[in-house]
């Protein structure tokens, strides 16, 4: 993937310790932005894992932003499970 400019884009790294001076409100653009990316890449049939390969995160990150993700929405666990069983995107 590439830059406007044509240079190679560069993978985003969290800076600092997690959390320490992040605006809460620019992570939720961010989530949310990579959310509809994820999805369209979905929609598009393009079955490409959320993570890559080598990825640095943890089940309990995932954990943990798939819960507040399903909180927020008002879907419990239940209904994921009936929603995986229903097919893909």
């Amino acid at each position: 993937m590439s830059s406007p400019d044509g240079s190679a884009a560069r993978p985003l790294e969290p800076v600092g310790d997690a959390g320490e001076g992040t605006d809460p409100e620019e992570v939720q653009k961010l989530l949310e932005a990579a959310l509809k990316l994820y999805v369209g890449l979905l929609e598009e049939g393009r079955d490409v894992p959320p993570l890559p390969p080598d990825t640095s995160v943890s089940a309990t990150e995932v954990v943990a932003t798939v819960s507040a993700l399903l909180d927020q929405v008002d879907i419990e666990v239940f209904e994921l499970g009936m929603w995986q069983s229903w097919g893909k995107v």
